[in-house]
């Protein structure tokens, strides 16, 4: 579950995990996560173009 305060949700995540990445995707998942092994569920909730921006 992710929560936030602000108008725009932020979803911290190191530099280097980011690298090579031009498309992220929301999906809805059990509390944990997919699990190991699988990959998230289908149909995705949004997906859409990673814009890398300084805060």
């Amino acid at each position: 579950m992710i929560a936030s305060a602000y108008k725009t949700l932020q979803l911290p995540a190191a530099s280097a995990a980011l690298d090579g990445v031009a498309e992220l995707a929301i999906s809805v998942e059990d509390p944990g996560g997919a699990a190991q092994g699988h990959g998230p569920r289908l149909p995705y909730l949004f997906k859409g173009a990673l814009v890398k921006k300084a805060l």
